[in-house]
């Protein structure tokens, strides 16, 4: 029996329990099965027509073959039941797959058939194979070091979700502190060095719930003895010393050793004794460090500084800097030696206000204020030994102060001027003085005033010279350069030119004055198609349109002073168009008749207007239009 149950099983690719508790063949086998384990066999199709509730003897389903839900309709099966689909098994149903159809375990709705508002819908539980035991792995970070964070994770398997967590300390040594012991993965804090063991109780949510319990056994690795390497070693003590005995303490947990952080040469006597001695280089400092390890916790250190002092090399500041060369300098190079033993450092012994570009350079540049002396020490020094120092003086001559003559003053403010007042400098250093160096015939009211007044020639330019002397200096210039410009003579374009006299003509001579000062140029400000012969003479010829009217403008300029301007109209007038009444109306045309029709012309130039001459009580129907008609008396002769 048992060796061909193997054989079906192998042929459908898929092993059930040999012997199962009871075969589910009809929907109405649930109630009546009294064995563990209740199979839907290959081949069989199972239709539930109505709500079923197994029989509380059905620890698992086993579905082979197919489950069909035919309607909306719910399975009932007891708690914690697992549900096996093995081979071919599925789970189907007739008509709409939606919430309805579903299956319960223990009074918890764990399946639907479109799976909303549960775990699992009946195509993920096929896909899954069904709904397993629940299961759990646990891990952690260990092993940590006393004082980290252990972390521990439950890793929950099978049963139904949601789960719930419930975690303990069930051995070591001290108490635990935990995030929390209801998530999956809390953190654990405030644990003693040594091992440590924590238990895990997981629950799913299948019927009354299902619970598992894990343990896991962590390693909490105790701290090294907080390293200290000894005072450091840098005083007066080590002077012409290569060798000293090292301070570091005693490891009560781990082992200790000692490195050269920085510092060439240097050897230990026992590197693992922290009391080893230490010999180095004459004039070298070292850092040293005591480092406590205790794998695989972080290692502690301490460092220490050991310096084999030197006197410093004997200090000279140089030669003294206050001749010429520094007229006009607020900055030198000194010349100090370069120490061979320690470092230098410039001081300022007396004077006010000077600074070093760099104070540790024994050529560094001095910045002073110009005109001041100062006395300037250089110290080398290799502390804590006694230093050796050396002054040296720099006076900065002061250079008279930088010329300024003030702005020119060519523009049309000098326009009808022959005096101005200068605007030069007032010297901080020196003594100011004006000079002419171009220009003839200008007097100054007071040479050494910056604010001097400056007399010219109308019409004349000069170069004025502001020195501000300081001797030995070189003195500082600047120039200015002053025009006495002339305002330019009034124009005057002459009389309008728009009488009879222009009648038929259109080219006439201008009138405009001559400029004494100045340039003169006609324009035109109104008027179209005007030339001039020569728009630089006041006597040019201007040609126009006969029968247009020009507003000419005669410009003299003197820039940069004001222009002045005159106008004139020019007019070239026409005579009109010679007048054409028509034929006379005296005929037999005109029998019976008291309206004709006049045929004077249209004029090219002018305007016509008819009137009666002789004859009594003509109209016109419009006297401006040469075709008007004229309306007379019968038998009335007219002159019009």
């Amino acid at each position: 029996m048992k060796k061909n149950a193997l054989l079906f099983c192998a042929y459908f690719l898929f092993c059930l329990k040999v012997m199962a508790d009871c075969t589910i063949n009809t929907a109405a086998d649930f109630a009546t099965c009294s064995g563990g384990i209740a199979t839907i066999p290959a081949g069989t199709t199972v239709n539930l027509t109505a709500d079923v509730t197994a029989s509380n003897s059905i620890t698992k389903l086993v579905i082979a073959g197919t489950l069909n839900f035919g309607s909306d309709l719910t399975l009932s099966l007891p708690a914690n039941t697992q549900i096996e689909i093995v081979g071919a098994g599925t789970i189907t149903n007739s008509g709409a797959c939606n919430a309805n159809k579903r299956i319960f375990i223990g009074g918890t709705s764990v399946a639907s058939c479109n799976g909303n508002g549960v775990n699992y819908s009946f195509s993920e539980l096929v896909a899954n194979g069904g709904l397993r035991a629940l299961s759990s792995d646990v891990s952690s970070n260990s092993p940590i070091c006393q004082g980290g964070t252990l972390t521990l994770t439950a890793t929950p398997s099978g049963g139904i979700e949601p789960y719930t967590f419930l975690w303990s300390k069930t051995l070591g040594s001290g108490s635990a502190t935990f995030s929390s012991t209801t998530v999956q993965s809390p953190n654990v804090t405030g644990l003693q060095a040594g091992q440590h063991t924590f238990q895990v109780v997981v629950t799913d949510a299948n019927g009354g719930g299902q619970s598992v319990t894990r343990t896991i056994q962590v390693t909490v690795n105790a701290l090294p003895t907080t390293a200290n390497a000894g005072g450091d070693q840098v005083g007066a003590s080590t002077c012409g010393l290569t060798q000293v005995t090292l301070a570091g303490n005693t490891p009560a947990v781990g082992t200790g050793a000692w490195s050269v952080v920085s510092g060439t040469g240097g050897t230990f006597s026992n590197s693992t004794s922290p009391t080893s001695t230490f010999t180095g280089t004459a004039g070298s400092s070292y850092t040293l460090r005591w480092t406590i390890s205790n794998s695989p916790c972080a290692a502690s250190t301490d460092d220490v500084t050991i310096t084999f002092n030197q006197n410093p090399t004997t200090a000279n500041a140089g030669g003294d800097q206050v001749g010429a060369s520094t007229c006009g300098l607020t900055q030198v190079t000194l010349e100090g030696n370069t120490p061979t033993v320690g470092t230098g450092s410039w001081i300022v012994v007396s004077g006010t206000g000077g600074t070093f570009s760099n104070s540790t350079s024994p050529t560094s540049t001095f910045t002073g204020t110009a005109g001041s002396s100062y006395t300037l020490r250089w110290t080398i020094s290799n502390s804590p030994c006694v230093a050796s120092t050396d002054d040296v003086t720099i006076t900065f001559n002061q250079n008279p102060t930088t010329a300024n003559a003030g702005g020119d003053q060519v523009g049309a403010s000098t326009c009808g001027l022959t005096q101005v007042t200068l605007e030069g400098n007032t010297p901080a250093v020196g003594t100011g003085s004006w000079s002419v160096v171009s220009g003839t015939g200008g007097i100054f009211s007071d040479v050494s005033s910056p604010t001097s007044t400056f007399t010219g020639t109308a019409g004349s330019s000069y170069t004025l010279r502001w020195t501000i002397s300081n001797s030995p200096c070189v003195a500082s210039t600047d120039d200015v350069t002053i025009t006495f410009n002339q305002n330019p003579t009034t124009a005057s374009a002459g009389g309008d030119q728009v009488g009879a006299s222009t009648c038929g003509l259109t080219q006439v001579t201008l009138e405009g004055n001559t400029p004494a000062v100045g340039t003169g140029s006609w324009s035109v400000v109104s008027g179209t198609g005007g030339t001039f012969s020569d728009v630089s003479s006041p006597t040019s010829t201007f040609t126009g349109t006969a029968g247009s009217s020009y507003t000419l403008r005669w410009t003299i300029s003197n820039s940069p002073c004001v222009a002045s301007t005159d106008d004139v109209t020019i007019t070239f007038n026409q005579n009109p168009t010679t007048a054409n009444a028509g034929g006379d109306q005296v005929g037999a045309g005109t029998c019976g008749l008291t309206q004709v029709t006049l045929e004077g012309n249209t004029p090219a130039v002018g305007t016509g207007a008819w009137s009666v001459v002789s004859g009594t009580g003509g109209t016109f129907s419009d006297a401006s239009s040469p075709t008007s008609t004229f309306t007379g008396t019968a038998g009335s002769s007219y002159t019009l």
